[in-house]
């Protein structure tokens, strides 16, 4: 019945173990998503400022993304 014991117990560790490294494996790259999307939104907010204050060229640029939507 030793031999029984033993290899239970290296089962349980085992099973430990492998639990543990997908646990660490699923929060890295739940946080790796989460940490890729708010940097993806500070650049795209970064790199189109809408600050345009002439009526007739924000007029234009809205009129130009609705055709780009368009096509």
């Amino acid at each position: 019945m030793g031999k029984k014991k033993k290899q239970e117990k290296k089962s349980k560790t085992l099973l430990r173990v492998v639990t543990l490294v997908l646990g660490l494996g699923f929060a890295g790259s739940t946080l790796a998503i989460a940490l890729a999307s708010v940097f993806s939104q500070n650049n795209s907010t970064a790199s189109n400022p809408q600050t345009t204050e002439d009526p007739a060229l924000a007029e234009k640029q809205m009129q130009m993304q609705v055709e780009g939507y368009k096509k």
